[in-house]
């Protein structure tokens, strides 16, 4: 699984949209709606549908955060992109930012500067499964301290401990996904997820991922640890090393069909 995803990014003002001029088409659509920075946007797309967005921008540099959830709530594929448009509708790139992914939801995200006073408009799209989406544009100011989006769909974020024998978890049914933040010291880490199931005393399928996110809730490894066995109960671990004190958030997922787990995060230093 790849995010296609560019770092950084400028928008670009007249004579230099100009260049573009050769490698663009009119695309037709509606009237966008408008959006403020720093509301939330939220539109359900079905297959191949598409939502045009006018975002009023002013200098500085700013960040896109892009949620989206499968309108069945279910583990599967999950597709969309963002095009950057001009406001009369002519596009400037046609894959601005997308993902693919195997997932019931997901969040991308990225920074643009703007360099004058620019109304942006943004398209939406999804792709072969109908998605529900939540876009926001929200201001970063410089050594200002990290603003965290709160993911569309709803999910909590609850914190996680160091501790080799004290882990945190619970219950977590099929297509169901919990989130958990740890500030990690400077060292090399074991991050483990424990299986077992709820009903079942016998050898059946334990199958669930751990997704390493940075503070943002934007992917920085995905499937850091992956269980997947026939068992009772079994255990995984993924190992992080880190070179300054980091806040993570941890993404548990049971991926399995029709099963029910008891999950536990342990995270220790690594042996």
């Amino acid at each position: 699984m790849k995010l296609k995803l560019k770092r950084n990014w400028t928008i670009l003002m007249c004579a230099a949209m100009l260049t573009l001029t050769p490698h663009i088409a009119r695309a037709a659509g509606t009237k966008p709606t408008p959006l403020k920075v720093g509301a939330t946007a939220n539109v359900t797309l079905d297959e191949d549908d598409s939502k045009d967005y006018s975002v009023p921008l002013a200098k500085g540099t700013y960040r896109l955060v892009w949620d989206a959830r499968r309108t069945d709530g279910k583990w599967g594929g999950i597709h969309g992109i963002i095009s950057l448009l001009k406001p009369n509708g002519v596009i400037i790139d046609a894959s601005l930012m997308s993902f693919r992914e195997l997932a019931a939801a997901y969040r991308v995200g990225r920074t643009f500067t703007v360099v004058k006073p620019y109304t942006a408009r943004f398209r939406l799209k999804s792709g072969k499964d109908g998605i529900e989406n939540w876009l926001t544009i929200v201001p970063v100011a410089p050594n200002a301290p990290i603003k965290f989006v709160p993911f569309g769909w709803g999910a909590k974020v609850t914190p996680a401990r160091i501790s080799s024998d004290n882990g945190v978890g619970g219950e977590i049914e099929t297509n169901e996904s919990f989130y958990h933040s740890i500030t990690l010291p400077k060292g090399k880490w074991s991050i483990s997820l424990g299986l077992s199931h709820v009903d079942e005393d016998k050898n059946s399928v334990l199958q669930s991922t751990v997704d390493l996110l940075n503070v943002l809730g934007f992917a920085v490894t995905q499937s850091l640890v992956r269980v997947s066995e026939v068992d009772k109960q079994a255990r995984k671990e993924g190992i992080v090393t880190v070179t300054k004190p980091t806040m993570y958030l941890l993404r548990v997922v049971n991926d399995s069909s029709g099963h029910s787990y008891n999950y536990d995060i342990t995270i220790e230093p690594a042996s």
